[in-house]
C-alpha cells in the first residue's frame, strides 16, 4: 500500500496475461440493445454488442482482452463528425448522447440542438469518471454565440440545468 496501511479490508487480485489491455476507447458507451463500432487504443477496431437488458455500465472484450467497462445509455448515440456546421454534423435531437473526442490541445466540439421556449434540459457530462482524463467545461450559446450558461469541473464531471428562453437553435 502506497501509504503503508494495511488490515483486513486491503485485499487484491494481480493478474499475469498476455491478454490485451485496453486503455482507451472511442466511444465510452453506446446505447442498450445496440451494436457500436470500437475504436481502442489508437489504431485498432472492432464492433461491440451493447446487451438490451445492462444498465449503467457494461463489461466489454475485444479480440482476447481483458474486460473494459463501456457505460449503457437508454437515449439515442450520435458519433461527433469532423464538420464545421453543428447543424448537419453534429445535431443533438433530444433526447440524445452525443460522443465526442478532444484530439488536440485547445480544440473545442461544438453540438447543435433546438429547444423551445420554457424547456427544462439537463446536460451531463460522462468523461473522468469513465476514465478519461478530459476535464470538460458544458457552455450554452444562443445562435449569434452569446454565452447563456456555463459549467466547468470542480472535481468531476460537469453537469448543467438550462432553462430554454426561446424557441430556436442552441449550442
Amino acid at each position: 500500500d502506497a501509504r503503508s496501511d494495511g488490515g483486513p479490508a486491503f485485499v487484491y487480485r494481480l493478474s499475469l496475461s498476455t491478454d490485451i489491455v485496453v486503455e482507451r476507447a472511442f466511444p465510452l458507451g453506446g446505447q442498450r440493445g445496440s451494436r457500436i463500432a470500437l475504436e481502442y487504443n489508437g489504431a485498432r477496431s472492432a464492433t461491440v454488442n451493447m446487451p438490451a437488458s445492462a444498465k449503467g455500465s457494461h463489461l466489454a472484450r475485444v479480440e482476447s482482452s481483458l474486460p473494459f467497462v463501456l457505460d449503457v445509455g437508454e437515449f439515442p448515440e450520435v458519433r461527433e463528425q469532423d464538420s464545421p456546421d453543428p447543424v448537419r454534423g453534429n445535431f443533438l435531437a433530444v433526447p440524445s448522447v452525443g460522443n465526442g473526442r478532444i484530439a488536440s490541445p485547445g480544440e473545442v466540439d461544438r453540438w447543435g440542438f433546438s429547444a423551445r421556449k420554457g424547456d427544462a434540459l439537463e446536460f451531463e457530462l460522462r468523461a473522468n469518471r469513465l476514465g478519461s482524463p478530459l476535464l470538460g467545461v458544458l457552455a450554452i450559446t444562443d445562435s449569434t454565440g452569446k454565452e447563456l450558461a456555463k459549467a466547468e469541473p470542480t472535481t468531476g464531471d460537469p453537469s448543467l440545468k438550462f432553462s430554454v428562453p426561446a424557441d430556436g437553435l442552441y449550442f
